[in-house]
């Protein structure tokens, strides 16, 4: 039986082991020097790759993306921001 996969945007906590380096790019990522240059993407993919990334920390669904799943899927969760902690 093949599962129906539906998308809602969330943020995720997590722990990174990085290098010096990896960290000193992540830290000079701003407006002035571009969000994200396909440089920080690259860092993190491969951290990830590496499992040198969990999980862990703060995490939520902001009420904006319960609005839209709302809209999308003909539900009708409370508008509000959904918080958990891992």
């Amino acid at each position: 039986m093949d599962q129906e996969y539906r998308h809602i945007w969330g943020r995720l906590g997590a722990d990174m082991a990085l290098t010096k380096e990896e960290i000193e790019i992540l830290m000079h990522t701003d407006e002035t020097h571009g969000y994200d240059n396909g440089v920080c993407t690259k860092i993190i993919l491969k951290a990830f790759v590496e499992n040198r990334i969990q999980l862990a920390g703060d995490c939520y669904i902001p009420d904006t993306s319960v609005e839209t799943y709302n809209e999308e899927y003909g539900t009708d969760y409370e508008e509000s921001e959904c918080c958990w902690y891992m």
